[in-house]
């Protein structure tokens, strides 16, 4: 799915984490329909978010999905207007890996020269 997801030019989704992080290494415009209704839900808010981004429409009701469907394909093509998810950085997990390595002191340091480092245990370091 990642594959597909990134290569789309439209993606329909409820809204899930993953699926719209696959739909945003590519180009796809993305429909967002989370299940719950409420406004505190995670996907719900995640598409909320993004939707200042990239081309997103997100609705709670699939009723909707006709009219922003139309809407989508229409702004399909050349030009798409609005699409800033180069500003987005999506690297979360090299994110951490720094963030972890600098709280524990270990900043600007290689994996290479962390593994040679006597600091940390060997079975930490081999997992980096």
């Amino acid at each position: 799915m990642p594959y597909l997801n990134a290569s789309a030019d439209l993606v329909i989704s409820s809204g899930g984490y993953n699926t719209l992080l696959e739909a945003l290494s590519g180009r796809a415009n993305i429909l967002s329909f989370p299940y719950r209704t409420d406004q505190r839900d995670e996907q719900y808010q995640h598409s909320v978010r993004l939707k200042k981004f990239v081309n997103l429409e997100v609705s709670t009701d699939l009723a909707d999905l006709h009219g922003l469907f139309e809407r989508a394909l229409a702004a399909l093509g050349p030009g798409r207007r609005g699409d800033r998810r180069s500003e987005l950085d999506i690297a979360g997990a090299a994110n951490i890996e720094r963030i972890v390595l600098a709280d524990l002191g270990f900043a600007g340091i290689t994996k290479g020269e962390l593994r040679e480092t006597e600091s940390v245990p060997r079975e930490i370091a081999d997992e980096v």
